[in-house]
């Protein structure tokens, strides 16, 4: 699977350990082409599904009626498939391919027999598309991040076990002596994921748990989901990332260790903030609460390290489109961490438990944060590994400019509407039919946001389609040779 022992060097190589270290970073780009490929690939076509699909769920937030001749187009089904798509679909085959890709390079350590990591992805794929049709055809489960029927959770688990275990295979095999902060970060996220999908199907789907005990699984799982997961995949990408595109070290390497500390020890434990009210003993809702507060030392560790790191190379960011995709990845983390932070007080949560205000957090961290790392990754990895320049470096800058916009329309309409919808539902001399029509207005916003998302994720698959068959036709007329103009602009 990895060629785990370091191979035997010539002395001509050892006598210029640039250019070895050139010619082991090119051999491992070439070995992980295959898997890093399918990934994206995958995740870029659950990208297009979710965008039609999100489209649906927020029109018909405000306009039910729309397309609702049959249930499997109703709201019930179209929303909770929207959400599993983007999550599993897109923003997991995302990680998956850029965390195979960044624990290569960094620890030196090619892929041996590339076709394994593609059969895993077949499952995970499968699995996923299996279990989009069973959400459509009303199979389905009622909780966050968990909409996936049971009977699918076998197969993706097949998937997600063979990628974690090459993953900590090629940690321990590295060839290098030092270990990166993006190392600790992509070992903490490929061991938890795992973990805590594993227990969640079994407490759950296998052997469910009894009565409200399954809500706090549940909560539990999403909240491991969000920080463990997507928190330490796409803080291993900006600790990656940061330096490559700026050309500047990272601020401190010691504040980033005390971080990675921190979201290990408490990220697990913040979903339980939400259950405040629910019948549950106080100490479990206290824990969630104390997590999510200690848990703003995290984000003030890389709120400092990355945007410092930025603000030390302005012009780099201001001429490198990928730094800045980069940047408002790592400003998204800080603002979802504040109000993650803010969100679980009970002086608030009184408000806004029940409210889409938590929708604009979900969101700002899923889009915002990881979602915008992700694409900085591709828009960076993908010319080294294809030796080929993006076609159009105008689109990437399109896609940016979009992607703001749309996030802002999104995030900032369901954060307001939350706050009023909380104090409509705590006022009672407002009847709720008129909380319910209060909050439609808010919805407007966020579907043209997400239109704009759309032309931003129409743009990045153009750039893409272009880049793909520029490549095929520099294999067949090998005449052209790779260039880094276009690379220089967009973070290549």
């Amino acid at each position: 699977m990895t060629d785990i022992g370091p191979s035997p060097q010539s002395p001509q190589r050892d006598a210029h350990p640039a250019s070895r270290l050139g010619a082991e970073t090119a051999e491992v780009d070439k070995s992980i082409r295959l898997p890093f490929l399918f990934f994206i690939l995958s995740g870029w076509i659950w990208l297009l599904a979710a965008s039609l699909f999100g489209y649906l769920t927020f029109w018909k937030a405000h306009n039910p009626e729309f397309l609702n001749t049959h249930a499997w187009i109703s709201f019930g089904r179209v929303s909770p498939a929207f959400n599993a798509m983007l999550v599993y679909g897109f923003a997991c085959n995302f990680a998956f391919g850029l965390g195979l890709w960044m624990i290569s390079r960094l620890g030196r350590v090619p892929v041996r027999y590339p076709i394994l990591l593609v059969v895993a992805a077949i499952f995970w794929n499968g699995g996923v598309d299996i279990g989009i049709f069973g959400i459509l055809r009303g199979d389905l489960n009622v909780f966050d991040y968990l909409e996936l029927p049971g009977y699918v959770a076998p197969v993706i688990l097949a998937g997600l076990l063979f990628v974690s275990v090459w993953v900590i295979l090629a940690f321990i095999n590295r060839r290098t002596d030092s270990v990166y902060a993006s190392q600790w970060y992509l070992v903490a996220g490929f061991l938890a994921f795992p973990w805590i999908f594993l227990i969640t199907a079994a407490m759950l789907f296998v052997y469910p748990t009894a009565g409200v005990s399954q809500a706090l699984v549940a909560n539990w799982y999403a909240g491991s989901l969000l920080w463990l997961w997507f928190g330490s995949v796409g803080t291993a990408l900006l600790y990656y990332l940061i330096p490559k595109l700026s050309g500047k070290p990272i601020l401190s390497y010691e504040l980033a260790r005390f971080g990675f500390l921190v979201l290990v020890l408490v990220g697990a434990w913040t979903g339980t903030a939400r259950l405040a009210g629910g019948p549950f003993p106080a100490w479990i809702i206290t824990v969630g609460i104390a997590s999510s507060l200690l848990l703003l030392v995290f984000f003030l560790v890389t709120g400092i390290n990355f945007l410092g790191s930025m603000a030390s190379a302005r012009d780099a960011l201001s001429s490198n489109t990928a730094l800045q995709f980069a940047f408002v990845g790592a400003l998204s983390l800080l603002i979802s961490g504040l109000a993650s932070t803010l969100l679980p007080l009970r002086s608030i949560n009184e408000i806004v438990q029940f409210t889409i205000a938590w929708e604009a957090r979900h969101f700002l961290l899923l889009y915002g944060f990881f979602s915008m790392v992700a694409f900085a990754g591709v828009y960076y990895a993908l010319p080294k590994i294809l030796q080929h320049d993006w076609p159009m470096a105008f689109m990437i800058q399109t896609h940016l400019y979009t992607a703001v916009i749309g996030l802002l329309l999104v995030v900032l309409p369901l954060a307001l509407g939350g706050w009023n919808q909380g104090m409509a539902l705590n006022d009672p001399s407002i009847p709720f039919v008129q909380v319910v029509r209060t909050t439609t207005v808010w919805m407007l916003g966020r579907s043209l946001g997400w239109l704009f998302l759309i032309f931003g994720h129409l743009a990045f698959s153009l750039n893409l389609i272009l880049l793909l068959v520029e490549k095929c036709k520099s294999v067949c007329c090998p005449a052209n040779e790779y260039s880094t103009t276009v690379g220089e602009r967009v973070g290549s």
